[in-house]
Order: structure tokens, then C-alpha cells, then sequence
């Protein structure tokens, strides 16, 4: 491309996540970015910025590389998802704050959203681990969390328990009074995993939302009818 791309940022983020996948789907090709643009017909500064990490590309581009590389649409779909959550949460706090349970309602919303929350504390791993656990000394949150945990769930390998999502908010600097938004947030979620479970036909799952659906449902804006 004429000169060496930069490196990815080093903190982690949907963005970075992004422009990493997009830039392993390349490698894997054999192309060099010079043909990759080519064949999208594209100039090489559009494709530069594409898989940068620090912008976020059309949901077109991304789909252009990916069936242009044969990797998997879909997963690239996935990933520009994510990244449009990113940019959602920096307005937001470059405007007027929303509830989380304004956007939250699958798993996958909240896991977005605390990986975006995440990402704009700028931490690594190592340093949201160390300040996990001067916040757990002073009580702020149960326990510490390690550096892996904080990697794995970033990486969506674990899944956002109440005690990680705590962590994270706590390690971002999120107000201790908007923490009560987000574990609302985060019970509409677990109450969406328990319908899916229903749905997918688990006799736990029915019984436990038929004991008492209108109690359980109502407070978290979720609809009883499929």
C-alpha cells in the first residue's frame, strides 16, 4: 500500500476487534492491499481507514472485504455490529445520558454495551485488573477480577455475570449511582435467556416463568406474548 499500516491500537475495543478481523481475512488471501483495493475498486486510503481500528467502516465495506477474502459475511456483520455500539455510547456521553435498559434487551445488546463502556476507559488488561482490586479492597465492588477474566470477557469467552459487569463499570468510571440502571440492564438480559430457554422448549425454563409472569416481566419491560 506504498507504506507500512500503522499498528492497531492497543486497548481493546469493537473498533480494534473490527479492523483486526478484517485485516487477518487479507493476510489469509495472500493479497497485498494494493490488490485487495483494487478488486473492491476502491483507493487504498478508503481501504487504509477501513482497517485502521480507529474508525468505524461502512457496514457495506466490511461486507465488500469480507466476500471479497470468502470469509464469512455474516461474522464481519457481527463485528460491525459491535463497533456501531461503540460509537452509540460515545454519544451518548458526548450528549444527553440514556438509561441502559433504553437499549438493552438480549444478552448480546448488554455485551456490546459494557464492552463499549469498557473500551472508552482507554485501560489494558493488566491496569483494569490492578484497579479492580484497590476497588475491591476498599469495598467497592465484591471481589477483584483478573486481567483474564476482563480479556475473556471482552472477547465475549465469558459471559457478563453480575460480578463482571460490576467490575467493568467500576474500572470505567461509571457513576455508583447509575449502577442500578445497568443491573436492571442486565436482568432484562438474563430474563431474555430464560424466554429463549422457554422457547427452546425447557420445562425449568416454562416453570419458572409460569409461576408468576406478570411479576417477573412487567418490571423490565418485556412483553409476556412471543
Amino acid at each position: 500500500m506504498g507504506r507500512k499500516l500503522q499498528e492497531l491500537p492497543e486497548q481493546p475495543s469493537p473498533l480494534v476487534e473490527l479492523a483486526r478481523w478484517l485485516r487477518e481475512q487479507r493476510q489469509r488471501t495472500g493479497l497485498t492491499y494494493a490488490q485487495l483495493a483494487e478488486r473492491l475498486e476502491v483507493n487504498k486510503s478508503t481501504l487504509s481507514r477501513a482497517v485502521s481500528g480507529t474508525t468505524l467502516p461502512s457496514l457495506t465495506m466490511v461486507e465488500e472485504i469480507a466476500r471479497a477474502c470468502g470469509a464469512d459475511v455474516n461474522a464481519g456483520r457481527r463485528l460491525h455490529r459491535k463497533g456501531l455500539w461503540e460509537l452509540r455510547i460515545r454519544q451518548m456521553l458526548q450528549g444527553e445520558k440514556r438509561n441502559p435498559r433504553d437499549f438493552v434487551v438480549t444478552p448480546a445488546d448488554l455485551w456490546n454495551a459494557l464492552v463499549s463502556q469498557y473500551a472508552l476507559s482507554g485501560l489494558t488488561y493488566r491496569r483494569a485488573e490492578e484497579k479492580a482490586k484497590r476497588l475491591a479492597a476498599r469495598g467497592v465492588i465484591e471481589q477483584p477480577i483478573s486481567r483474564s477474566t476482563f480479556h475473556n470477557f471482552v472477547t465475549r469467552r465469558t459471559s457478563p455475570t453480575r460480578t463482571i459487569m460490576f467490575a467493568v463499570l467500576a474500572v470505567s468510571d461509571v457513576p455508583q449511582e447509575e449502577w442500578p440502571q445497568w443491573e436492571s440492564a442486565w436482568r432484562i438480559a438474563r430474563m431474555e435467556d430464560v424466554r429463549q430457554a422457554a422457547r427452546d422448549g425447557s420445562p425449568a425454563a416454562r416453570e419458572y416463568l409460569g409461576r408468576e409472569p406478570e411479576r417477573l416481566l412487567k418490571p423490565y419491560g418485556i412483553p409476556w406474548s412471543n
